[in-house]
């Protein structure tokens, strides 16, 4: 089981990506309806995505340890 530790650490790291992106677009909308100019929405889509490919990676690599591990 040590063995998917790092899997284990990417996939939440993903998580906080993709919780953070969606966090910081919400504060973003706030600040633009209320009339303050912010950064472009480009950097925090990308926290995103980065955050959706690093989970789908890091699950991909548990279930290839899970199947290697049993034969």
């Amino acid at each position: 089981m040590h063995r998917i530790f790092h899997e284990v650490i990417a996939a939440l790291g993903g998580l906080l990506f993709i919780i953070f992106g969606i966090a910081r677009q919400r504060e973003r909308k706030r600040l633009i309806s209320a009339g303050i100019k912010t950064e472009g929405p480009l950097l925090w889509d990308m926290f995103i995505i980065v955050g959706i490919c690093l989970l789908i990676f890091a699950l991909g690599l548990i279930i290839y340890q899970m199947n290697h591990n049993t034969m």
